[in-house]
Protein backbone atom coordinates (compact mmCIF):
# COMPACT_ATOMS: atom_id res chain seq x y z
CA UNK A 1 0.00 0.00 0.00
CA UNK A 2 2.79 2.41 0.88
CA UNK A 3 6.34 2.76 -0.52
CA UNK A 4 7.52 3.76 2.99
CA UNK A 5 6.90 0.17 4.10
CA UNK A 6 10.43 -1.24 4.61
CA UNK A 7 9.52 -4.41 2.70
CA UNK A 8 8.23 -2.47 -0.32
CA UNK A 9 11.53 -2.13 -2.18
CA UNK A 10 12.49 -5.74 -1.57
CA UNK A 11 9.04 -7.03 -2.54
CA UNK A 12 9.08 -5.00 -5.74
CA UNK A 13 12.58 -6.26 -6.56
CA UNK A 14 11.64 -9.88 -5.88
CA UNK A 15 8.43 -9.59 -7.88
CA UNK A 16 10.22 -7.99 -10.84
CA UNK A 17 12.81 -10.77 -10.92
CA UNK A 18 10.19 -13.48 -10.50
CA UNK A 19 8.15 -12.11 -13.41
CA UNK A 20 11.29 -11.90 -15.55
CA UNK A 21 12.24 -15.47 -14.65
CA UNK A 22 8.76 -16.86 -15.26
CA UNK A 23 8.46 -15.12 -18.62
CA UNK A 24 11.70 -16.76 -19.75
CA UNK A 25 10.55 -20.23 -18.67
CA UNK A 26 7.76 -22.46 -19.81
CA UNK A 27 5.96 -22.20 -16.48
CA UNK A 28 2.29 -23.06 -16.49
CA UNK A 29 0.34 -20.27 -14.90
CA UNK A 30 -2.98 -22.09 -14.96
CA UNK A 31 -2.99 -22.31 -11.15
CA UNK A 32 -0.51 -19.58 -10.27
CA UNK A 33 -1.64 -17.48 -7.28
CA UNK A 34 -0.11 -14.31 -5.92
CA UNK A 35 0.44 -14.29 -2.15
CA UNK A 36 0.14 -10.93 -0.39
CA UNK A 37 1.14 -10.34 3.22
CA UNK A 38 2.93 -12.52 5.70
CA UNK A 39 4.56 -12.08 9.05
CA UNK A 40 4.84 -8.45 10.25
CA UNK A 41 2.75 -7.13 7.33
CA UNK A 42 -0.64 -7.62 8.97
CA UNK A 43 -0.73 -4.11 10.39
CA UNK A 44 -0.43 -2.89 6.79
CA UNK A 45 -3.46 -5.02 5.90
CA UNK A 46 -5.34 -3.54 8.84
CA UNK A 47 -4.43 -0.06 7.58
CA UNK A 48 -5.62 -0.96 4.07
CA UNK A 49 -8.93 -2.13 5.55
CA UNK A 50 -9.42 1.00 7.66
CA UNK A 51 -11.78 2.48 5.08
CA UNK A 52 -13.55 1.30 1.93
CA UNK A 53 -11.50 3.80 -0.12
CA UNK A 54 -8.17 2.47 1.17
CA UNK A 55 -9.36 -1.10 0.68
CA UNK A 56 -10.34 -0.35 -2.92
CA UNK A 57 -6.92 1.24 -3.57
CA UNK A 58 -5.15 -1.82 -2.15
CA UNK A 59 -7.43 -4.19 -4.09
CA UNK A 60 -6.69 -2.37 -7.35
CA UNK A 61 -2.95 -2.58 -6.65
CA UNK A 62 -3.28 -6.30 -5.95
CA UNK A 63 -5.17 -6.86 -9.20
CA UNK A 64 -2.47 -4.92 -11.07
CA UNK A 65 0.17 -7.22 -9.58
CA UNK A 66 -1.92 -10.27 -10.44
CA UNK A 67 -2.17 -9.12 -14.05
CA UNK A 68 1.57 -8.40 -14.25
CA UNK A 69 2.36 -11.89 -12.92
CA UNK A 70 -0.31 -13.72 -14.85
CA UNK A 71 -1.76 -14.93 -11.55
CA UNK A 72 -5.19 -16.54 -11.44
CA UNK A 73 -5.98 -15.36 -7.95
CA UNK A 74 -4.60 -14.05 -4.70
CA UNK A 75 -3.94 -15.46 -1.25
CA UNK A 76 -4.23 -12.86 1.50
CA UNK A 77 -1.75 -14.06 4.14
CA UNK A 78 -2.90 -12.46 7.40
CA UNK A 79 -0.50 -13.19 10.28
CA UNK A 80 -0.88 -10.80 13.21
CA UNK A 81 1.46 -12.61 15.58
CA UNK A 82 1.34 -11.49 19.21
CA UNK A 83 -1.55 -9.07 18.63
CA UNK A 84 -5.25 -9.62 18.01
CA UNK A 85 -6.71 -9.66 14.52
CA UNK A 86 -9.00 -6.88 13.39
CA UNK A 87 -11.97 -8.77 11.90
CA UNK A 88 -13.81 -5.67 10.64
CA UNK A 89 -10.83 -4.18 8.85
CA UNK A 90 -9.78 -7.48 7.33
CA UNK A 91 -13.34 -8.11 6.12
CA UNK A 92 -13.37 -4.63 4.51
CA UNK A 93 -10.12 -5.42 2.71
CA UNK A 94 -11.19 -8.94 1.72
CA UNK A 95 -14.50 -7.67 0.32
CA UNK A 96 -12.68 -5.10 -1.84
CA UNK A 97 -10.13 -7.68 -3.04
CA UNK A 98 -12.85 -10.24 -3.78
CA UNK A 99 -14.84 -7.68 -5.79
CA UNK A 100 -11.77 -6.51 -7.75
CA UNK A 101 -10.46 -10.00 -8.49
CA UNK A 102 -13.84 -11.40 -9.55
CA UNK A 103 -14.35 -8.35 -11.82
CA UNK A 104 -11.26 -9.46 -13.76
CA UNK A 105 -12.41 -13.05 -14.05
CA UNK A 106 -15.13 -14.75 -12.01
CA UNK A 107 -13.15 -18.01 -11.94
CA UNK A 108 -10.11 -16.42 -10.28
CA UNK A 109 -9.85 -17.28 -6.61
CA UNK A 110 -9.36 -15.28 -3.45
CA UNK A 111 -7.94 -17.16 -0.46
CA UNK A 112 -7.42 -16.13 3.15
CA UNK A 113 -4.53 -17.70 5.04
CA UNK A 114 -4.59 -17.04 8.77
CA UNK A 115 -2.67 -18.25 11.79
CA UNK A 116 -4.60 -20.30 14.36
CA UNK A 117 -6.20 -18.98 17.49
CA UNK A 118 -4.45 -19.28 20.83
CA UNK A 119 -7.48 -21.01 22.33
CA UNK A 120 -11.05 -22.03 21.65
CA UNK A 121 -12.15 -18.77 23.35
CA UNK A 122 -10.50 -16.88 20.44
CA UNK A 123 -9.06 -13.97 22.48
CA UNK A 124 -6.91 -12.97 19.50
CA UNK A 125 -9.93 -12.95 17.14
CA UNK A 126 -8.42 -15.26 14.52
CA UNK A 127 -11.60 -17.35 14.28
CA UNK A 128 -13.78 -14.22 14.33
CA UNK A 129 -11.73 -12.84 11.44
CA UNK A 130 -12.20 -16.00 9.38
CA UNK A 131 -15.94 -15.84 10.06
CA UNK A 132 -16.06 -12.14 9.07
CA UNK A 133 -14.16 -12.86 5.84
CA UNK A 134 -15.75 -16.16 4.80
CA UNK A 135 -18.13 -14.58 2.26
CA UNK A 136 -15.16 -12.96 0.48
CA UNK A 137 -12.89 -16.01 0.29
CA UNK A 138 -13.09 -19.03 -1.97
CA UNK A 139 -10.86 -20.88 0.46
CA UNK A 140 -9.71 -20.29 4.03
CA UNK A 141 -6.38 -21.80 5.04
CA UNK A 142 -5.46 -22.19 8.71
CA UNK A 143 -1.68 -22.07 8.97
CA UNK A 144 -1.46 -24.66 11.74
CA UNK A 145 2.22 -25.36 11.23
CA UNK A 146 2.91 -21.82 12.47
CA UNK A 147 0.72 -22.01 15.56
CA UNK A 148 1.33 -19.03 17.86
CA UNK A 149 1.03 -21.30 20.89
CA UNK A 150 4.65 -22.20 20.18
CA UNK A 151 5.74 -18.61 20.86
CA UNK A 152 6.05 -19.38 24.56
CA UNK A 153 8.71 -21.99 23.83
CA UNK A 154 12.40 -21.26 23.94
CA UNK A 155 13.51 -20.38 20.41
CA UNK A 156 16.55 -21.80 18.77
CA UNK A 157 18.77 -19.33 16.96
CA UNK A 158 20.10 -20.65 13.63
CA UNK A 159 20.91 -17.08 12.60
CA UNK A 160 20.05 -13.72 14.04
CA UNK A 161 16.28 -14.34 13.94
CA UNK A 162 14.67 -16.55 16.60
CA UNK A 163 12.92 -19.57 15.11
CA UNK A 164 10.17 -21.34 17.06
CA UNK A 165 9.21 -24.97 17.04
CA UNK A 166 6.47 -25.90 14.64
CA UNK A 167 3.17 -27.39 15.69
CA UNK A 168 2.46 -31.08 16.00
CA UNK A 169 -0.41 -32.95 14.37
CA UNK A 170 -2.60 -33.05 17.50
CA UNK A 171 -2.47 -29.29 17.99
CA UNK A 172 -3.04 -28.74 14.24
CA UNK A 173 -6.19 -30.86 14.26
CA UNK A 174 -7.40 -29.07 17.39
CA UNK A 175 -6.81 -25.64 15.80
CA UNK A 176 -8.72 -26.51 12.64
CA UNK A 177 -11.59 -27.93 14.72
CA UNK A 178 -11.89 -24.63 16.61
CA UNK A 179 -12.40 -22.82 13.30
CA UNK A 180 -14.99 -25.38 12.15
CA UNK A 181 -16.79 -25.17 15.50
CA UNK A 182 -16.73 -21.38 15.17
CA UNK A 183 -18.67 -21.58 11.90
CA UNK A 184 -15.87 -21.40 9.34
CA UNK A 185 -16.64 -23.67 6.39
Amino acid sequence: VDPTNPDYAYSAWALKNTIAYMSSQSVSRSNFMLCIGGYLLSDTMDLAGSSPARAATAANQIVTLMNLCGAKGVDMDYEPVGIPCNPTRMATLMQAVHTAVKAVNSTYEVHLTIIPSLSVLDPDQKIATAVACQNYADQINVMTYDDPSTLGQTPYMPGSIPVYNHTGVTRSVQSVQWFIDGGVP
